[in-house]
């Protein structure tokens, strides 16, 4: 197996519960990107990417520059404990993983749980971040 087919079956097993909620999904990958779409009714007005993954192979980086968790599904840990899944990943492929393209209160809610910036809009997540 590669990263990429590793973190899809991560991040599938990991969503599993938000998946049996929702009225459709799928996971996807090319060019060294892994997206994941849900459809909470059978209104295509309420599809929404979940999440979305670059794999940068040249430098070892994994980058998450999209997690959106349904408003329904708030609160619930599903997130962070989706960027802890992902990070169990990198780590065994020795990647590095990278929150980017983030809000101002997002980027500065990962600060407080100890993750490291690396720009203005994008922090490095490691053992000691706080997920």
């Amino acid at each position: 197996m590669n990263i990429t087919s590793t973190l899809v079956t991560c991040v599938d097993n990991w969503l599993q519960n938000l998946y049996t909620k929702m009225y459709s999904h799928h996971t996807e990958t090319y060019e060294n990107t892994v997206e994941v779409h849900v459809q909470e009714t059978s209104s295509p007005l309420t599809k929404t990417l979940v999440l979305r993954i670059l794999i940068n192979e040249e430098h070892k980086q994994v980058h998450i520059p999209n997690i959106f968790i349904p408003l329904n599904f708030h609160r619930q840990g599903i997130g962070f404990g989706l960027i802890k899944e992902i990070l169990k990943v990198a780590n065994v492929y020795r990647y590095e993983l990278f929150i980017v393209d983030m809000t101002p209160s997002f980027y500065d809610r990962l600060l407080n749980r100890n993750a490291q910036p690396a720009g203005y809009d994008a922090v490095r997540i490691d053992t000691t971040t706080r997920l």
